[in-house]
């Protein structure tokens, strides 16, 4: 029992992750960068904020996220091994076997939450923003 409740945690710990990957992170530091610059209008230290703080802030988060996919697999109730598998650039293209790695809770989380990303900007691109619109 306990251990659902932390995998469920846990999911709900990366699906935010994730989203503040796709969507928090660049309107947190374009956020910062308007208060740099200020009035008079760009300066390099806001594209500076920009061009440094989105991707660091995303390689942290990633890592974080991956952390929580190893608690969540530490959490989980064990399954049986999987045979080793070849690289793909080791298999032969004539080799139809299917040999792909199960999908992680990580793996659907973070392609989710990128599609429904994708989806939130279409929609605000499509009926909220000024020149768009269809």
């Amino acid at each position: 029992m306990v251990s659902a409740i932390i995998r469920g945690a846990l999911v709900v710990a990366m699906a935010v992750g994730s989203a503040m990957m796709w969507v928090g992170t660049p309107l947190f530091w374009i956020a910062i960068a308007s208060q740099v610059s200020g009035v008079v209008g760009i300066s390099g230290l806001a594209i500076a904020c920009l061009v440094l703080g989105i991707p660091i802030t995303i390689l942290l988060l990633a890592r974080l996220l991956s952390w929580f996919e190893v608690l969540y697999e530490r959490v989980s109730p064990t399954q049986a091994a999987m045979p080793t598998q070849r690289n793909a650039w080791l298999r032969s293209m004539r080799d139809s076997r299917d040999t792909h790695r199960p999908k992680t809770v990580l793996d659907i989380v973070m392609t989710t939450s990128a599609a429904l990303a994708m989806l939130a900007f279409g929609a605000w691109f499509a009926f909220f923003a000024e020149g768009g619109g269809i």
